[in-house]
């Protein structure tokens, strides 16, 4: 037991030592300097021009109310860089929900006739991911993201298709936008066990 004092006290010290760093905030400085150097020794990253960014910021939900927002309101922005000539316009967010249609009291102050038939009725409701896709489609230059769910350390078991899960991935075969491979081919590729693609319109205008 005594032979062993001298490393029981070096451990203590040692404990001591970085307890003493922690609580006095020692840590923090330090690496905030070397932080510093790193960038400095870096250099300024080059900066592109011809790529811009949109985003939606407090400003932003100040001036069009709380998020998420009725999609109707991603269509200008559609337009806008149409007539910028853009090249290509992505949305990092997820369409991945159908929009519940909603009737404004303001567009129902608007109805002159007191009879109105079924397909009347409907057509007061706005249909925000028809005109979403309608822009999308025009335009021909639209991303619309999707989310994959990569394979953690523990196998996830394939997540069994739903009906609409199965039509848009059959809407992205049709577009080909992904292809069937060999796992041994391409054993580098990461493994995902699911996939949550954006509702069909969109698919089919992006």
């Amino acid at each position: 037991m005594q032979k062993d004092l001298p490393y029981i006290f070096i451990a203590f010290g040692v404990a001591i030592f970085f307890i003493l760093l922690s609580v006095l905030n020692i840590y923090e400085p330090v690496e905030n300097k070397l932080l510093d150097s790193r960038f400095n020794q870096r250099g300024r990253v080059e900066t592109r021009n011809d790529i811009a960014t949109l985003d939606i910021d407090a400003r932003s939900l100040q001036d069009e109310g709380r998020y998420p927002w009725n999609r109707e309101k991603h269509v200008p922005v559609i337009k806008a860089a149409q007539e910028h000539n853009m090249s290509a316009i992505a949305f990092d967010m997820f369409f991945i929900e159908r929009s519940e249609r909603e009737l404004n009291f303001k567009d129902l102050s608007t109805v002159q006739d007191s009879i109105l038939s079924l397909d009347e009725v409907r057509n007061l409701f706005p249909d925000a991911d028809s005109e979403l896709a309608a822009a999308a489609q025009e335009a021909g230059n639209v991303y619309f993201a999707q989310a994959f769910f990569p394979q953690p350390s523990k196998k996830m078991p394939v997540k069994k298709r739903t009906d609409s899960k199965h039509s848009r991935l059959m809407e992205l075969k049709k577009k080909k936008f992904f292809r069937i491979v060999s796992a041994d081919d391409f054993s580098t590729l990461f493994d995902f066990y699911d996939i949550e693609p954006p509702i069909e319109e969109l698919i089919a205008s992006s």
